[in-house]
């Protein structure tokens, strides 16, 4: 009986010896090759953001299928489309003119002690001087549509790397500071990229064909600020996008309102007079 049991035993051993060989055998393949499978590596993730786009050459998402890049202006572009983004600027305006006191007492001193002399070549300055030279007196309403549209968005684009870079500094040494600072740049960052995706899309819908794609090489200013320069720098770019704001206000009345176009002429004849 007990030979009978510990033959038994063996018979058993062997069978799941033999059980493990084959399994060590067909599973072989997949031990040895690279994963394929849908959890990536660190190395796979960075990659992978590497080749993601950066937000504003794609504002919106995913490009909508059968929407062109490139291309001249139509002469099909309708009031219509304007009309929507200047819906979307007036949130974003407002927005600003919420903010502003917030901003003001964020950066009393420096702003006192800077006052108007910012010099940020690569924002936008003097817009509706340009438009007013350039555009204002052109008969062909969709030609002067496309125009004022490729413009925005080039613009839009330039504010939207600048908010972008402005969070990569940091003043953690000054936690309340920091977290104002962070919040309130990301909010006029993210309502920049909305009215970006509007101004995008109006464009996509006429063909008129978008501007360049700019790249973070447009920024020139110092890359490793103390804390002083940040505030600094942050003050010339709220300045600065302050006045695109008005800028663009006095635009898209004129262009759009015939009803605020002499009282946009009196309220904005003053941005005609260019900086020094």
């Amino acid at each position: 009986m007990a030979k009978s049991l510990q033959d038994k035993s063996v018979q058993a051993l062997a069978a799941s010896v033999t059980i493990l060989l084959v399994l060590t055998v067909l599973l072989q393949p997949c031990l040895s090759a690279p994963s394929t499978g849908r959890v990536k590596t660190t190395s796979s993730v960075v990659k992978a953001a590497q080749k993601k786009p950066p937000v504003w050459h794609n504002p919106c998402g995913a490009l909508p299928s059968g929407k062109s890049l490139g291309g001249h202006a139509t002469r099909h572009v309708k009031p219509k489309s304007i009309k929507t983004v200047r819906q979307q600027f007036k949130i974003t305006m407002k927005h600003f003119r919420n903010n502003e006191k917030r901003i003001l007492n964020l950066y009393t001193e420096v702003k006192e002690s800077l006052g108007d002399q910012i010099k940020y070549d690569w924002l936008p300055q003097d817009q509706f001087l340009w438009y007013w030279n350039e555009v204002r007196n052109i008969n062909d309403k969709p030609q002067k549509m496309a125009m004022v549209l490729k413009e925005f968005h080039s613009s839009l684009q330039e504010i939207l790397i600048t908010f972008l870079e402005m969070k990569k500094f940091n003043l953690e040494h000054n936690e309340p500071l920091h977290k104002i600072r962070t919040k309130l740049i990301t909010e006029m960052s993210n309502k920049v990229k909305q009215l970006l995706c509007e101004a995008e899309n109006a464009i996509l819908n006429e063909s008129v064909g978008l501007p360049d794609r700019h790249t973070t090489d447009i920024v020139a200013w110092d890359p490793n600020p103390d804390h002083t320069t940040v505030l600094v720098q942050d003050w010339g770019v709220f300045a600065l996008y302050k006045n695109f704001l008005q800028n663009w206000q006095c635009i898209m009345d004129d262009l759009m309102s015939k009803t605020k176009r002499k009282l946009a002429l009196k309220m904005c004849r003053p941005l005609l007079k260019t900086r020094n």
